[in-house]
């Protein structure tokens, strides 16, 4: 390749960067308006945003919420916007509104932009990159994320953190690594996922010396918890919760990532056969984060089901880079899309899906129309908003499980009608 070609091709590459950069920004933009303007979030006054934060409209800043266990040890995000507040020397509510309303903004487009970069990393290709940024972004967690029952406040700072810390952790960044992992547990205590990962499935030096890195970070964990006061809260209220409302568990789980479940519950035999099936080649860093998705699923949902709450699946979705790398990989090596864009001209799969779309908008209609389904509560849920989103989700799981399923059955056809070697 001589030297103008190369310039060329280094001028297109970050052409199409840009444009996928400004396009997730646009979506992005799109669906913080979209939750907080119509579907209820609490971003979009200041009366739910106080409600939210424990405080009244006038008063906001004193978030009376992070002054109580376990809220008061995540003091990353609190510190960010309260020394945001202290700069503009404003003792006006509206402005601590604005600055908590649109740095939940920033982070929320920061996660997007640095899970883009880890997926172009990983998959050294900008369209998958792009495509699993908008799986990130259409899912339900990150959709309803200022609403009811989600209402996020630290995670997309969270997310953002998580998706720099793996990106430094396969780039073998260990400084950048060990400060990440310590902002993670300031900013959220579920970031120990990230050395957790670190100590059992990356190979560097020894394991004595991995769990001695490791437990930096929840040595920052005890330590907050001392400085700031030790407080005991009630620690079974979500076990108690979950327990007794175990059709929302389910349900909550199901539609967090829906139809990606597929691909990545199939993507565990990677794990269980110990190594790559298919001919594709496959990154070191892919082949951790494939590997290690069955234990970090099982770390996750262990830890919300005894201590935290279902319906929140902002707490569930931080396992979204195992999940949509899963999904990507699938898509990749059974070339998914393809077989997607054949059925679109099968009579079959026609019928199929107006057979399941007649029927789920039969069930929509019937949801909507009798509220005694579900019980009162004193919390201002959305919820058809919630009713519709499911509908949505179902319809997109039985779409992709048809057409996975086929895909399996073709790939068996054609392995078992090769000739011996």
């Amino acid at each position: 390749m001589s030297i103008f070609e190369f310039h060329q091709y280094y001028q297109s590459a970050n052409r199409s960067i840009f444009l996928s950069i400004s396009l997730i920004v646009f979506l992005t933009l799109t669906i913080f308006q979209l939750n907080n303007g119509y579907l209820g979030g609490y971003l979009s006054n200041k009366s739910l945003t106080a409600k939210e934060l424990k405080s009244t409209p006038d008063e906001l800043y004193d978030w009376k919420l992070s002054q109580e266990a376990p809220f008061k040890y995540r003091v990353l995000f609190k510190y960010i916007i309260s020394s945001a507040y202290r700069a503009t020397n404003s003792t006006n509510s509206h402005t601590f509104y604005l600055l908590l309303k649109y740095f939940n903004l920033f982070f929320l487009i920061a996660s997007a932009v640095s899970f883009f970069y880890l997926l172009f990393f990983l998959f050294k290709n900008i369209n998958y990159a792009l495509l699993g940024v908008i799986f990130y972004l259409s899912s339900p967690a990150i959709i309803m994320a200022f609403s009811l029952p989600v209402h996020t406040r630290e995670d997309h700072l969270g997310f953002t953190i998580l998706n720099i810390g793996l990106y430094s952790l396969f780039k073998r960044k260990w400084g950048w690594f060990i400060t990440l992992c310590i902002l993670g547990v300031m900013a959220r205590e579920t970031l120990m996922i990230l050395p957790f990962v670190y100590l059992f499935f990356i190979k560097h030096k020894s394991f004595s010396f991995r769990l001695f890195i490791s437990s930096i970070p929840f040595i920052t964990l005890v330590f907050l918890r001392i400085t700031l006061g030790y407080e005991s809260y009630d620690v079974g209220l979500g076990l108690r919760w979950n327990m007794n409302n175990l059709d929302q568990v389910i349900g909550f789980s199901f539609i967090t990532f829906s139809w990606m479940w597929v691909p990545f519950f199939y993507n565990f035999k990677y794990t269980l056969t110990k190594g790559n099936t298919t001919t594709i080649t496959i990154s070191n860093e892919m082949d951790i984060l494939i590997k290690s998705a069955p234990f970090v699923l099982i770390l996750v949902l262990f830890t919300t089901f005894f201590g935290g709450i279902f319906n929140e699946i902002r707490l569930i979705y931080i396992i979204y880079p195992w999940v949509i790398v899963s999904t990507l990989y699938s898509f990749n090596t059974m070339r998914i899309l393809r077989t997607a864009r054949q059925l679109w001209k099968s009579k079959y799969f026609t019928i199929f899906l107006v057979t399941v779309f007649s029927v789920l908008i039969s069930l929509l209609f019937y949801i909507l129309n009798n509220n005694s389904i579900f019980p009162p509560s004193k919390f201002q849920i959305p919820v058809q908003s919630w009713v519709i989103i499911s509908i949505v989700q179902l319809f997109l799981f039985c779409a992709f499980l048809y057409i996975f399923i086929y895909r399996i059955k073709k790939i068996n056809n054609e392995t078992t009608q090769e000739p011996p070697s």
